[in-house]
C-alpha cells in the first residue's frame, strides 16, 4: 500500500518528458516545403494522421521521422522518444556535448603538440 502510494506521487511530480529548451535547441521548426524533398516516404503526421501541407511547421526529429511541431511537442510532454521507430530523442543533447568536448580536447591537443613542436625548433 506504501509503495503504491509512493509511486503514484513520484509519477504525479517526476518530469516525464523532453524540456522544452532541449526540444527548441536540437529540433528547430521548419516549413514542410523545406523538408519534403529531402525526406522520403512521409506524407502524414503520425500523431494526428494529417496530411502535411506546404506551409505545415514540421520537426525532424534525429531518427530523420517528421510530425507537425505542435503534434510532437505536446508528445515530448509525457515520452523521450519518437513514437515512431522509440529511439532516444534526449540522449541527443548528450551526443552533442560528447562531440563538443571531443572537438574541444582534439583542439586542445593539436595547439599543445603544434606549441611543443615550435618550441623544439626555437631550441635548436
Amino acid at each position: 500500500m506504501i509503495l503504491c502510494i509512493w509511486w503514484c506521487f513520484r509519477s504525479r511530480n517526476s518530469v516525464v518528458g523532453i524540456n522544452i529548451d532541449i526540444i527548441q535547441s536540437y529540433y528547430p521548426i521548419h516549413a514542410w516545403r523545406d523538408l519534403k524533398n529531402v525526406i522520403e516516404d512521409t506524407e502524414i503526421c503520425v500523431v494526428c494522421l494529417e496530411n502535411f501541407e506546404e506551409e505545415s511547421k514540421v520537426r525532424k526529429l534525429i531518427c530523420d521521422h517528421v510530425f507537425h511541431a505542435e503534434c510532437i511537442d505536446e508528445w515530448f510532454k509525457q515520452h523521450k522518444f519518437c513514437c515512431v521507430c522509440r529511439k532516444d530523442c534526449e540522449a541527443v543533447e548528450n551526443l552533442f556535448s560528447k562531440i563538443s568536448q571531443d572537438i574541444r580536447m582534439e583542439r586542445t591537443s593539436l595547439f599543445t603538440n603544434h606549441s611543443n613542436d615550435l618550441n623544439v625548433q626555437s631550441v635548436e
